[in-house]
């Protein structure tokens, strides 16, 4: 009868009780570990992101000096304007290539043949060879300026057959006509898309980067008061915790 259930539903009762304020205070326990926990990994991306930035910033600033003093040192009479260069640096990123790899290339060629233009030749048909043997850029144009150079011979490591006392022009032009239309190839399949994705994500970070480096160090204290507790964003995070706890 209804007596003799008592003490089984009071028992019933009584150990589900116990169930919710054990849950209580491990569920409440879990939270605000959970909640410092995605505040620490939250932190600690935006940190990563904003330094990556940063980087791809002075990476950035880095290209352009080189490139720049390249140019100075190599070519008689040069006025200082790179903005026509920078203009076809920015066209042939749509092939691909990032504007820091393509300095980087450019300075390489101007190196060896003392004028803009002819390096801005020459880094095409590097782009279309690299394309086409699955190079980087960077080995492209150092083939490419060798050959340029006078070397030809050097081609015949890379299974490249140029005819025996070709000159190094008659050699580029056998490599331009191998390797010709690759690089806009290239850019039509999946593969090249992924490529221009990744340039533009690189330029995003650049971009991020020169709008936080001023501030960054300020951003950097903040966050190293966060961490050290203290801050009012810590103080909310505590509070909140504290809540979950009770």
């Amino acid at each position: 009868g209804r007596d003799s259930m008592s003490p089984v539903v009071r028992g019933i009762r009584s150990t589900m009780a116990g169930f919710k304020r054990d849950a209580a205070t491990g569920f409440g326990l879990a939270a605000g570990i959970n909640v410092m926990g995605l505040a620490t990994r939250a932190i600690g991306a935006v940190t990563d992101y904003l330094g990556d930035a940063l980087h791809a910033a002075q990476e950035e600033e880095a290209s352009i000096v080189k490139l720049t003093t390249a140019i100075k040192a190599n070519v008689d009479g040069w006025d200082g304007n790179t903005a026509a260069m920078e203009a076809v640096i920015r066209k042939r990123m749509a092939l691909g290539f990032s504007d820091d790899e393509q300095r980087d290339s450019l300075a390489k060629l101007i190196g060896v043949t003392h004028d803009v233009t002819e390096a801005l030749r020459l880094q095409r048909i590097a782009m279309d060879l690299a394309r086409l043997r699955g190079m980087a850029l960077e080995d492209a144009t150092l083939l490419l300026g060798k050959v340029a150079g006078g070397n030809v011979g050097i081609l015949k490591r890379y299974g490249i057959q140029i005819r025996k006392g070709a000159s190094a022009t008659e050699a580029l032009a056998a490599i331009q006509k191998m390797a010709g239309g690759q690089a806009e190839a290239f850019g039509k399949t999946s593969a090249g898309a992924s490529a221009r994705f990744e340039v533009a994500m690189g330029e995003l970070s650049e971009t991020v980067g020169k709008m936080i480096a001023g501030p960054a160090a300020d951003f950097t204290s903040w966050l190293a008061d966060i961490v050290n507790g203290g801050t009012p964003a810590e103080l909310e995070i505590r509070a909140i915790t504290d809540r979950i706890l009770e």
